[in-house]
């Protein structure tokens, strides 16, 4: 237990079969490592923290907002501006992925999902949010952190309703989409199409043969374009172009290589066919985006 008395760091950690949830109390400046693979809300009630997660800018989290993160993520978090008089109080809760999961189907099951494709680099592993959408959230994830702690008559079933209610919750914010991508991409692993999927993601640079991707698929060319489109929204080839793009992205911001170049180390065979693909995915040109970002 915390004793915000006593002027030590201190940490603390609640589990179920279903959730766990970790306490920490800082008073010194201090660096931690996270490794989490489930669906993660943190937040803060007093003092702030810098997270650090690879490929993405540093987020600082301060009370009134949650970071929810729904795939694989690696963080460091640091404690810069903590003290004796300023300590930071902060909270972490990691939910089971198959309850999480189990929940959705349910919800499918009677009222539609809406699918989100899961594109790399389509959304980022983790999510900043405040405003309403955080404080409806954060009001369900305190009585939950309250709930943990107590020994409440029936505490098990309790805990069961409220986790139905934050992922409710989260499906009636700006939080959906981060929460849907998550469980699009899982449903993928489990259809007879991720064999595909996963081959399209390793070779999308390479020029699409209709005919052997059925033959992996076990299917004719007719049933395995129909079934890709239906499961995916796109056919095999808008798939490819949008692998290509979302690489093109990440080296337009990250690479000094010209637009040419980089069209060509993706599979285009021209500047201006490159230039016509990326424009009808992102809404401009390339030099544009590679401009956007180095004025952000």
């Amino acid at each position: 237990m915390i004793d915000l008395q006593t002027k030590s760091s201190q940490e603390a950690t609640y589990t179920t079969d279903q959730l766990e949830l970790l306490i920490t109390f800082d008073v010194t400046r201090v660096n931690r490592n996270y490794e989490f693979d489930n669906v993660v809300f943190a937040y803060t009630e007093r003092g702030s923290k810098m997270i650090h997660i690879p490929g993405i800018p540093p987020l600082e989290l301060k009370p009134q907002m949650v970071i929810m993160a729904a795939s694989a993520v690696e963080a460091k978090v640091e404690f810069p501006h903590v003290s004796e008089t300023d300590p930071a109080l902060c909270f972490c809760l990691e939910l089971s992925k198959d309850r999480v999961w189990n929940m959705l189907d349910s919800i499918e099951e009677v009222e539609s999902v809406e699918p989100i494709l899961e594109m790399e680099n389509s959304l980022s592993p983790i999510e900043l949010y405040d405003g309403h959408s955080a404080s409806r959230v954060l009001k369900v994830l305190n009585e939950l952190q309250e709930l943990m702690r107590s020994n409440a008559r029936f505490k098990d079933k309790w805990i069961n309703l409220k986790l139905e209610e934050l992922i409710i919750c989260c499906l009636q914010t700006n939080m959906y989409q981060t929460l849907i991508n998550s469980y699009s991409e899982s449903k993928l692993t489990d259809n007879p199409l991720s064999e595909i999927i996963a081959f399209l993601k390793e070779n999308y640079r390479s020029k699409v043969n209709m005919a052997s991707l059925a033959d992996k698929a076990h299917m004719s060319q007719a049933t395995f374009y129909r079934q890709f489109k239906q499961k995916l929204g796109l056919t095999p080839v808008e798939f490819i172009h949008a692998q290509r793009i979302n690489h093109a992205k990440k080296l337009l911001s990250q690479s000094t290589q010209s637009i040419s170049e980089i069209g060509y180390q993706l599979g285009y065979t021209s500047p201006s066919y490159f230039s016509l693909q990326f424009e009808k995915q992102e809404g401009c040109s390339p030099s544009t985006f590679r401009n956007d970002q180095k004025a952000a």
